[in-house]
């Protein structure tokens, strides 16, 4: 009761309403809701394939999908770190 009274106390409560966080059990559902959003978007869409390289004992661990699909405006996450500043979880937007 406390928390809850707390939270109807905050007057600038950020809203999620633009684009929620979805938490999905598996990588399947995470990829069909992910294909169904994409479809929407207007405008055509930009595939890449993925260049692997290295031993395949490592390469099969990689859980990220070997084909990409973007689009203006769609939402993207890094999955990995790639420097002090672009980090795990930094999200953005497709210009």
């Amino acid at each position: 009761m406390v928390m809850y009274q707390f939270l109807q106390s905050i007057n600038n409560v950020p809203s999620c309403a633009e684009r929620p966080v979805r938490l999905y059990a598996t990588n399947y559902e995470v990829h069909l809701r992910n294909d169904e959003e994409l479809h929407k978007m207007a405008g055509p869409l930009k595939v890449f394939q993925a260049q692997e390289d290295g031993p395949a004992k490592y390469l099969k661990r990689i859980l990220t999908p070997r084909t990409l699909a973007i689009n203006v405006g769609c939402p993207v996450m890094l999955l990995r770190n790639l420097n002090d500043q672009l980090v795990n979880g930094l999200t953005g937007e497709v210009q």
